[in-house]
């Protein structure tokens, strides 16, 4: 009861600041309209930036549906001689959505003994099930010496550059050799969203996990972009996707 008042309270006040920049508009043309000419500005003004608004939107949703149909597949251009026990995870900060990112599934799949990453390392456990496998996944001291060299690498959010600056970015995760930098594989996001198109695209949607969109490397269609609900199929499609794009770079030709 109390969320659903404050999630009106919120709609309420979020729509009257999207029609504060109308109401100027209607104002100053008031304003020409009483000591110049009643040619109906008040009108024109709020009009005209309301199709402008709307221009800017489609154009801005055309241009991403035709660059999710472009979006290159996942490039491996390197291969390791040995498969690492378990890589360092390194997540730019603009790379995040609600859901964080997690390796749990690296673990769990036996695909790798350990993850490293800002918030401390997980490794592998006792193993649950053989039949499909289920490794526990523990949280753990990394000894320096089984540290691996490999590094997996969300780059922080690129903006497209088309003039008309829609909100439109490329999200990038990258595998690379950690001592020389080397890229080992690439593959890419393309998401639209955040700041006040977010806004709208969360209330449309319904929740937080549709402050951004993306298609292209969990799937070619059109979804929230790295959710934050384990319910949601697009949770585990980037599960899936991460852990497959992972592996296949690390497991040596």
């Amino acid at each position: 009861m109390i969320y659903g008042l404050f999630s009106l309270i919120y709609l309420a006040l979020f729509l009257a600041v999207s029609a504060i920049p109308f109401y100027v508009a209607n104002r100053i043309g008031g304003v020409f309209d009483e000591k110049v000419k009643p040619i109906g500005l008040r009108f024109l003004f709020p009009g005209l930036m309301l199709c402008a608004v709307v221009a800017w939107a489609i154009a801005s949703k055309v241009a991403f549906e035709r660059a999710c149909r472009n979006l290159p597949s996942p490039a491996f251009f390197q291969s390791l001689n040995t498969k690492p026990s378990g890589f360092t995870s390194y997540v730019d900060k603009t790379a995040t959505s609600y859901g964080g990112k997690r390796w749990d599934r690296a673990i769990e799949s036996g695909d790798f003994q350990f993850v490293k990453s800002q918030y401390g390392s997980i490794c592998a456990g006792v193993t649950r099930s053989e039949n499909p496998k289920i490794i526990e996944v523990k949280h753990c001291q990394i000894v320096p010496e089984t540290n691996s060299k490999v590094e997996v690498h969300m780059l922080p959010l690129k903006p497209v550059s088309y003039w008309w600056s829609p909100p439109i970015f490329e999200a990038e995760i990258q595998v690379q050799e950690g001592t020389s930098a080397t890229v080992i594989a690439t593959a890419k996001d393309l998401i639209i969203g955040g700041g006040l198109v977010g806004r709208y695209l969360r209330l449309f949607g319904g929740d937080q996990d549709y402050e951004y969109l993306s298609c292209g490397y969990a799937s070619p269609d059109i979804g929230p972009w790295r959710p934050s609900l384990t319910s949601r199929p697009r949770f585990s499609e980037y599960e899936d996707s991460d852990l497959a794009f992972v592996v296949r770079a690390l497991t040596p030709k």
